[in-house]
């Protein structure tokens, strides 16, 4: 398609407007969810804090904590936390991308004595091009990422700190249950529980991490795909939709 000596442009200035305005919309969600949420269990036992990305960076245990939750319930607690503080991080993001844009970041509309900008040039045909045989590169792929999505999602992964008195339960990318050596849990501070959980989380995030950039240096046209619809902006930047 790209040797044709002409590309039909009709419609393209709707396009290009509506891209800004998307770009817009989606970068003021993104911003939503650029600041920390505090989640809690629902008996006040523990708070824990994500931070802009969305992982885990702080835990806060009561010092009652036994009296409350008990040495069983600990870890179920810290679990409920964490979720409850990704579920107002998602809840933010939800909001922002349905509420309608400021008037200050609303596309500015040409006047009728003004003729509308050209919507796409050489460049962004170049630009569109590279899109493309991007994505037909990453659906080459799909199939291979999606036979190691779904070994990846039916195995359990775990991790613990350094001492091995904490252990972190994950299925999917999602804490799913926090064990401890309960005669360590017994004997410890909340402080210094804390610390330790917040050290095998870390852990977590890491090993987390790592299979990503293994599954990506397997799917390089996936993982590019990946980096431009995290930011909408810049994906569409490079279909030369917005400047």
């Amino acid at each position: 398609m790209w040797d044709q000596p002409t590309f039909d442009v009709s419609g393209l200035l709707e396009l290009q407007r509506q891209a800004n305005a998307m770009a817009a919309q989606w970068g003021a969600a993104a911003s939503a969810t650029q600041r920390r949420f505090t989640g809690a269990d629902d008996a006040g036992a523990v708070d824990v804090v994500i931070d802009e990305s969305g992982q885990p960076a702080k835990v806060r245990i009561s010092p009652d904590w036994a009296r409350i939750v008990g040495v069983r319930g600990l870890g179920a607690a810290i679990v409920a936390a964490l979720q409850s503080a990704s579920h107002q991080r998602l809840a933010a993001w939800a909001q922002a991308v349905t509420e309608e844009p400021a008037p200050s970041t609303s596309v500015p509309q040409p006047s009728a004595s003004e003729p509308p900008a050209k919507p796409i040039s050489a460049q962004s045909l170049h630009g569109l091009r590279d899109l493309f045989d991007l994505i037909d590169g990453a659906i080459d792929e799909l199939e291979q990422l999606q036979t190691g999505l779904e070994r990846s999602a039916a195995q359990t992964d775990t991790a613990t700190n350094s001492n091995h008195t904490v252990r972190i339960s994950t299925l999917a990318g999602a804490v799913t249950a926090i064990e401890f050596d309960e005669e360590w849990l017994r004997a410890s501070t909340s402080e210094r529980i804390a610390v330790a959980v917040e050290q095998a989380l870390s852990v977590s995030v890491q090993r987390a991490a790592d299979r990503q950039h293994d599954a990506a240096s397997k799917t390089p046209s996936l993982a590019r795909a990946q980096q431009l619809t995290a930011s909408p902006e810049t994906l569409l930047r490079q279909a030369g939709l917005i400047q």
